[in-house]
């Protein structure tokens, strides 16, 4: 659980920085890709509105 909540934490880390450091565009500007430990997260940046919409959460390896 403990991965969980930290994982948690690092998904709403977009909500102060739509395109934080160590972030990448996905195949679109308004796609991002983070690594979190062993996961990859892939999120929408919706910047009219501010909005972050987590798409895919995948465990690495």
């Amino acid at each position: 659980m403990a991965d969980l909540a930290w994982l948690s934490a690092s998904c709403r880390r977009p909500c102060d920085s739509p395109h934080p450091p160590g972030t990448a565009a996905y195949g679109s500007a308004d796609l991002r890709r983070m690594h979190v430990g062993r996961y990859r997260v892939l999120y929408e940046v919706t910047e009219a509105t501010v909005t972050i919409v987590v798409i895919h959460l995948g465990r690495i390896g």
